[in-house]
């Protein structure tokens, strides 16, 4: 792994407007989930395979049963946001996986929740 720490305002910022989606519209689980994963990503960011972990958890929560890319809004409006979050997510983290040196992303090696 490569010890320089990519750039993770960008990363952050999505994580934190899709948190503030999923409160908007009362989707309790995902936003929990994703404020404890920004209280993590505090604590990351000066060890690579912390940063690895969390990038390659936000990549593999973006696609699948029970993903963020799953979730159904009543409202078209909010369900296309969640589309270019999640859409946003995916590439954040498959970019910083590979700045980060990371092992390779795959459906195959989940990490832990």
């Amino acid at each position: 792994m490569q010890s320089r720490v990519p750039d993770l305002k960008a990363y952050r910022q999505n994580l934190s407007e899709l948190r503030d989606l999923f409160v908007a519209e009362a989707i309790a689980t995902w936003s929990e989930t994703i404020s404890r994963w920004l209280r993590e990503l505090d604590g990351s960011t000066s060890n690579a395979a912390g940063l690895c972990n969390h990038v390659h958890r936000s990549w593999f929560a973006c696609g699948g049963m029970g993903s963020m890319a799953d979730v159904v809004f009543s409202s078209v409006a909010a369900n296309e946001r969640l589309g270019g979050l999640v859409e946003a997510l995916y590439k954040l983290s498959a970019t910083l996986s590979s700045e980060l040196g990371c092992p390779a992303l795959s459906r195959s090696n989940r990490p832990g929740a």
